[in-house]
């Protein structure tokens, strides 16, 4: 039977210690996204030249995202991006995600339409020339 030093045993207790601190910590820091669960980071709407609007943004640890009850793609970064017309008014976007274990988490976007100016502009202009052929929406 072998007999050990007592000055081994102590830095044999002090490299345990730091290895089970080490491994504590990082499994924390690996565990915590998942903890967290699923994120929404969404990005300011722009207005495009021909009226439509685009919403995008970030989706974390998401399996599903939806915006307005519609399924939207994301890239492998989690990106998102959409590109639709909204009428004039207020309107609110609601985004939803999902992710693998149930968990949800929802974000709402409002904002305020306002009708192209162009669009005035040129109604201005054919009702000064006269009627045309062309059909109007009411």
């Amino acid at each position: 039977m072998k007999r050990r030093s007592i000055s081994s045993l102590p830095v044999s207790f002090l490299l345990f210690g730091i290895f089970a601190i080490i491994l504590v910590l990082y499994t924390s820091f690996v565990t915590l996204p998942f903890l967290q669960g699923p994120s929404i980071s969404v990005n300011p709407v722009i207005t495009t030249e021909n009226g439509s609007l685009v919403i995008s943004g970030t989706a974390l640890r998401v399996s599903t995202l939806t915006i307005n009850d519609q399924d939207t793609p994301l890239s492998e970064q989690g990106q998102f991006l959409i590109e639709r017309s909204f009428p004039s008014g207020y309107t609110v976007v609601v985004l939803r995600a999902q992710d693998r274990f149930g968990r949800s988490r929802e974000e709402t976007v409002t904002f305020i339409t306002k009708e192209k100016i162009q669009n005035h502009a040129s109604e201005k202009e054919d009702s000064e020339n006269g009627p045309s052929n062309k059909e109007t929406s009411q």
